[in-house]
């Protein structure tokens, strides 16, 4: 049975105090808190996960700045950098079988501009303050420009070039620094189409050069030597920019680190040719780090990229939605998979995330940095394919093919971050909840 709340509401802060409960003989001592910040609605959602043997006569108090809880002669504070609290706004506050107090809460930039300021002295029952410089009381019935939400602009995802023109870069093994690729120059560096391109190549093509049957769209995509092309998770290379004492190739054609077997990338062959000249790689770029090998500096300057994994997908899942507004993904090994891997709802892209764990043993204060994070839904298909099917015969469903490394790294990766959001909100409709962190600048 959840502890009874006893809640006091000012217009600065609102108290709230657990009353005497039965306690619990656990040796947990850390608070964890977790805010997820929607700044286009301008709400905050706060979990709360107090010790259970700390959880009688305490005080919870939710200010302006943050959380202050107190227990007998122990005090925590908790500030959300960047961000500024409405207490009198909070609502739906309830405590969750699993021990946590959840809360929502209506929360500003510090630095917002004064019609939101306006706003917030108006939540908070401050209606004796100035006049405007329009001579409008704040307390008066104004336009409704008072209650605009914050402006941030509007980021266009693309897939960004790690590699400039006319430069010697070399690529390293991101785990042991095993040089594979030796002072290349590429004289075309080019985004690659998205993975459905070939859909689109009947509009593109009116007739056939070579006055074959075979389409055009079939033909693949082959760099020429020079040539580089790039996508969020790969880097497409002619052959011969490997440099071969650095690399292993097994027999279904991955790419090894020769020093600790890292897998690097794929060696895809032309079906109508086995040489090697007719070959082209594709490296992961979340696997290397580019250097600039004309540079005769420190490591950290000579350096030009290195890459995330999780960065790169979504990045990728972003960019998805923006060019072909869809917001469920089939993660699939191969277009020919008899089954796909993953399914992956995009939930939201506009969250800023706050998380942290506090000890309750001391006095302390304790400040949380925001994180950009596209919040999704996801789903294995290793037991269940009926759902899987269904999205398949849906025109909305996109399909993505990665390789099997990246769709197993991908699921880890998800299960993961899912591990790291409150056990309350971890599942919704038979998915699991999870997060990645993404490269739109935080709006705090």
């Amino acid at each position: 049975m959840a502890p009874p709340l006893i809640g006091d509401v000012t217009g600065r802060s609102l108290l709230l105090t657990i009353m005497a409960g039965k306690a619990s003989e656990d040796s947990e001592e850390d608070i964890s808190v977790y805010l997820d910040y929607k700044w286009k609605l301008s709400v905050a959602q706060i979990v709360v996960n107090i010790p259970t043997n700390y959880r009688t006569n305490t005080s919870f108090k939710v200010c302006r700045g943050g959380l202050d809880i107190s227990n007998g002669t122990l005090h925590t504070e908790i500030n959300f950098k960047g961000l500024r609290l409405v207490p009198p706004s909070c609502h739906s506050m309830q405590w969750t079988r699993p021990g946590e107090l959840q809360m929502r809460i209506q929360a500003y930039k510090k630095d917002h501009g004064e019609k939101n300021r306006r706003r917030e002295r108006i939540l908070s029952g401050d209606f004796e303050e100035s006049t405007s410089s329009n001579g409008t009381s704040l307390g008066s019935s104004g336009s409704d420009n008072d209650f605009e939400n914050i402006s941030t602009p509007s980021v266009k995802m693309e897939a960004t070039c790690p590699i400039p023109k006319n430069v010697d870069i070399s690529m390293q093994c991101s785990m042991c620094g095993e040089l594979f690729v030796k002072s290349q120059r590429f004289s075309r560096i080019l985004p690659l189409p998205t993975d459905n391109w070939q859909d689109l190549t009947d509009s593109w093509f009116c007739c056939q050069r070579d006055h074959d049957s075979q389409s055009n769209a079939h033909q693949p995509l082959v760099p020429k030597d020079g040539d580089c092309l790039y996508s969020d998770l790969c880097i497409v290379l002619h052959q011969s920019a490997l440099y071969m004492p650095g690399v292993g190739t097994s027999r279904s054609g991955t790419l090894n680190c020769f020093r600790c077997r890292n897998i690097l990338g794929e060696l895809k062959k032309r079906a109508e040719s086995e040489s090697l000249e007719s070959s082209h790689v594709v490296l992961y770029r979340y696997q290397m780090i580019i250097e600039n090998s004309s540079l005769i500096s420190s490591t950290v300057d000579k350096q030009l990229w290195l890459h995330d994994f999780e960065l790169g997908i979504s990045n990728m899942l972003l960019r998805q939605a923006e060019e072909h507004n869809s917001f469920r993904f089939i993660i699939e090994i191969s277009p020919s998979a008899k089954s796909p891997f993953l399914l992956m709802w995009l939930m939201d892209t506009n969250s800023v995330r706050y998380e942290g764990r506090v000890n309750f043993t001391e006095d302390q204060k304790e400040v949380l940095t925001p994180e950009s994070v596209a919040k999704v839904m996801y789903k294995d298909c290793l037991k269940d394919n009926g759902l899987a099917n269904r999205w398949r015969k849906d025109l909305g469903a996109m399909s993505m093919s990665l390789p099997e490394s990246q769709c197993i790294q991908l699921l880890h990766l998800l299960t993961n971050r899912s591990q790291m959001i409150p056990l309350s909100l971890r599942v919704a409709n038979d998915f699991l909840i999870s997060y990645l962190e993404t490269s739109i600048p935080c709006p705090l």
